[in-house]
């Protein structure tokens, strides 16, 4: 009897394996029609010609490798359930704290907002240019064009140095050198986690300024 298809479902490494709950009930049903197909065999084998004995221990070696994949499917689910909790918990501890991260977000408050970028190289010129809420450009300039991290504070004005509102802005910076050739750019922001939620890639810190991220791309916790 082949049952080559039934343990390519559930076998680690194989194509279709996985720890979900679909996957491990396709499992399941595969592994009781095995039993079925190996009692029925056993059944209504020719008295004639027996099952030969080394093909009935190798079909008894691969029922209990099925049963030996479902168990460990099963105990994988138990353990990433458990590591998603503890993941959960240790994130909760940032709520309230204010973090820097990669982004170009940031908040204008009380007519202030600041953020810190990086250039790879010397650049013989570099801007910023700033967005409200509706992808408006409300402000451009010229920033330090020196290779290395920078600190940036915006007064919240407007090109025409007008006071603009409160709120969450977005920042693009750009960079070239003398040949007009691109400099890598990075900016970081700095933000406090509002909350935590749970999504189908593990939890997610949800920031005051709106982004959604992990907590792997922290870079530094301030407060």
């Amino acid at each position: 009897m082949d049952i080559a298809s039934t343990l390519n479902t559930v076998l680690p490494g194989s194509s279709s394996g996985s720890s979900s709950n679909s996957s491990e009930t396709k499992a399941i049903a595969d592994y009781n029609s095995f039993l079925t197909l190996l009692t029925a065999q056993l059944k209504f084998q020719d008295p004639l010609s027996p099952l030969d004995a080394t093909q009935f221990v190798s079909q008894l070696s691969q029922f209990s490798q099925v049963e030996q994949a479902i168990v460990g499917n099963q105990k994988l689910d138990t353990i990433i359930k458990s590591l998603g909790a503890s993941s959960m918990m240790a994130d909760v501890g940032l709520i309230g704290h204010k973090v820097e991260l990669p982004g170009g977000a940031v908040e204008l408050k009380d007519g202030n907002a600041s953020l810190t970028y990086s250039l790879a190289d010397n650049a013989a010129q570099a801007g910023v240019v700033i967005r409200d809420a509706n992808g408006t450009i409300v402000r451009s300039m010229a920033v330090d064009n020196g290779a290395g991290e920078h600190e940036l504070t915006w007064d919240g004005t407007d090109n025409s140095g007008n006071d603009l509102p409160d709120g969450t802005y977005t920042f693009t910076f750009g960079a070239a050198d003398a040949d007009g050739k691109p400099v890598t750019s990075t900016s970081y922001v700095t933000a406090t986690v509002a909350r935590v939620e749970t999504t189908t890639d593990g939890t997610e810190l949800v920031l005051s300024n709106g982004m959604h991220t992990q907590s792997s791309a922290v870079r530094a916790i301030l407060s």
